[in-house]
C-alpha cells in the first residue's frame, strides 16, 4: 500500500488514496486486492515569492527542486521536495549574511483546470530578516593550542558578509584539530555577540580542555570469512595509541577500500 502511494505521490497525484485487503480462498490460496482512488493529478502552474526584497524571483526559483509547469518541465508536483526547498531557500539566505532568514509559511492554491486536472499555485513566504556581516572570533579557555594555531584554521574573513555555511565549517576545523589529537572530551561552545546597530555578529568559542583519549580495545565481530589480521592490518591505529578521530575514519574508508565487505559499521565506545 505505502509503495503504490508513493508511487502516485511522486507522479504528482497527492489525493490518492489506496486500501489493500487479502481475500482468502480455499486451499490455501489468497488474493491481495488492492483500491485506489487515484484524484486528480497536480501541477505546479506557478511559483510565487512574498517578502523576498533582497533575492530576485528567478534567482530563488533556480535552486528549488520544483519547478512550474513550462516547456522544459512537467511541473509535476511532489509534496516530499517542498522539505528540501525549504531548507535550500533558507541556506540560500543564511550564506549571504542573512542569518534569520526563514519560510514563514507556504499556501497552496489548487484550481481545478479544464482537463479534470488540478493546478497549483505555490507562494513561498519569506521573512528575509537583515544581513550581517562577520565580525571575527575570539577563544577562551585554550592553552593545548594559541590564539594564533586556532585563528589559522579559520577561512571566514572578518568584515565580509556572514556565510553560516562557512561559519559552521570553520568550527569544525578548531573541533577536528583537538579530536585529531585524542582530544575527543573537550566540551566546546559558542557564544554569538551581536551588534544590532551596525549588523556585526561577532562570536566567543569557549574551550574546556580534558585530557587524550586512548585506545583500550579494538574489538571486530561479523568477519566469518575474512580473517582479524587482515582487517587489523587496514587499520593505522592499535591497541595503546592515542585515539584519533582523523586515523579513525581513514581505517573505515581502508576497510571499504577492500571491497571484502557488504556493510561496515565503526562505532567508538567511550569508558
Amino acid at each position: 500500500v505505502e509503495s503504490i502511494r508513493t508511487l502516485y505521490l511522486e507522479k504528482g497525484y497527492p489525493d490518492v488514496d489506496v486500501d489493500g485487503r487479502i481475500e482468502r480462498e480455499e486451499d490455501a490460496v489468497a488474493t491481495v486486492v488492492f483500491t485506489i482512488d487515484e484524484g486528480s493529478q497536480t501541477k505546479v502552474t506557478e511559483i510565487l515569492f512574498s517578502g523576498n526584497a533582497f533575492a530576485s524571483e528567478s534567482s530563488l526559483k533556480r535552486i528549488m527542486t520544483t519547478k512550474q509547469q513550462s516547456l522544459f518541465s512537467t511541473g509535476v508536483y511532489q509534496e516530499s521536495r517542498i522539505a528540501e526547498d525549504i531548507a535550500a531557500l533558507e541556506r540560500y539566505y543564511w550564506d549571504r549574511g542573512y542569518i534569520d532568514a526563514k519560510i514563514a509559511d507556504i499556501a497552496r492554491d489548487v484550481r481545478e483546470n479544464e482537463d479534470g486536472g488540478s493546478e497549483l499555485y505555490l507562494t513561498f513566504y519569506i521573512e528575509e530578516g537583515y544581513q550581517y556581516t562577520y565580525g571575527g572570533v575570539v577563544f577562551e579557555g585554550n592553552e593545548l593550542y594559541s590564539d594564533e594555531r586556532l585563528q589559522d584554521l579559520l577561512r571566514q574573513v572578518p568584515g565580509k558578509v556572514l556565510s553560516k555555511t562557512k561559519l559552521e565549517t570553520d568550527f569544525q576545523r578548531v573541533n577536528d584539530i583537538y579530536s585529531s589529537d585524542g582530544y575527543i572530551y573537550n566540551v566546546i561552545t559558542r557564544e554569538e555577540i551581536r551588534d544590532e546597530e551596525n549588523r556585526v555578529i561577532n562570536y566567543k568559542l569557549s574551550i574546556v580542555e580534558r585530557g587524550r583519549a586512548h585506545i583500550e580495545n579494538v574489538v571486530i565481530t561479523g568477519n566469518e570469512k575474512t580473517k582479524d589480521y587482515v582487517i587489523y592490518r587496514e587499520l593505522p591505529f592499535e591497541e595503546g595509541d592515542i585515539f584519533s578521530a582523523r586515523r579513525f575514519v581513514e581505517g573505515h574508508q581502508n576497510l571499504l577500500n577492500t571491497q571484502y565487505f557488504s556493510s561496515i559499521l565503526p562505532d567508538v565506545r567511550q569508558d
